[in-house]
């Protein structure tokens, strides 16, 4: 098994521990779960996703390279 850290900023961090709350679920299982459902999509889906979430967080790819 492998282990990845993600930073996020403090807002998404708290809207983040509010989901999984909402869900009753401990955040390291949403993440998880979350994970599943976007590698496990159909590959029209899971391209779409992918170039969603590359660009909603380019920014953020910028100042971490």
């Amino acid at each position: 098994m492998t282990t990845i850290s993600v930073e996020l900023d403090d807002n998404k961090a708290k809207a983040l521990a509010s989901k999984a709350a909402e869900y009753g679920l401990p955040l390291d299982k949403l993440v998880a779960a979350s994970i599943d459902d976007l590698v496990n999509q159909s590959e029209p889906n899971f391209k779409r996703a992918m170039k969603r979430v590359v660009s909603e967080n380019l920014e953020l790819y910028r100042r971490l390279a």
